[in-house]
């Protein structure tokens, strides 16, 4: 890593955290390149990333990463017109079992993010909180104050009094 200035390194989590603690020890980080690092092939939680990015000051990711990145890089080259990328497609989703649509979806994180578009999403980060208008949010706070009355032609019936019929 350090006669070639090595920017990523790709290996099992355990073999990366153990070249972590051993560069930490040996106190030669600061000559090595590192930047990204690429895991997988065995379990590993936050606590064991977070060990390694903190060890090696770089960026983890997931193996399922570099493999959504490696079923792209064929549509990635330059010289990809319409009609191949098309053909490639239709090669890449056949070989893998992906649909297209998920093809789709993976390029496009690709093109919006980078390398760290194509990482799985934790649960947390899924949930868009735009994702419901405020007015509809307000209305259904509203309808859940209600919850407890039970469900009579009161509250649905149009002639009545209750603010939040419209």
């Amino acid at each position: 890593m350090l006669d070639l200035q090595s920017t990523v390194l790709i290996g099992t989590s355990s073999y990366g955290l153990l070249l972590a603690e051993v560069i930490h020890r040996r106190g030669c980080r600061k000559d090595l390149a590192l930047k990204r690092g690429i895991f997988g092939s065995e379990r590993w939680g936050g606590k064991m990333r977070g060990r390694i990015q903190s060890l090696l000051g770089i960026d983890t990711f997931e193996e399922i990463a570099a493999q959504r990145m490696q079923l792209l890089s064929p549509l990635l080259a330059e010289d990809v017109d319409a009609a191949r990328a098309r053909k490639l497609k239709t090669q890449i989703c056949a070989q893998t079992g992906i649909s297209e649509r998920t093809l789709r979806r993976y390029l496009a994180q690709y093109r919006g993010n980078g390398f760290g578009g194509l990482k799985p999403k934790g649960k947390g980060e899924r949930l868009n909180r735009d994702a419901i208008p405020a007015h509809i949010l307000e209305q259904a706070i509203l309808l859940g104050s209600y919850r407890g009355r039970g469900f009579n032609s009161f509250y649905f019936s149009p002639n009545s009094k209750d603010p939040w019929f419209i």
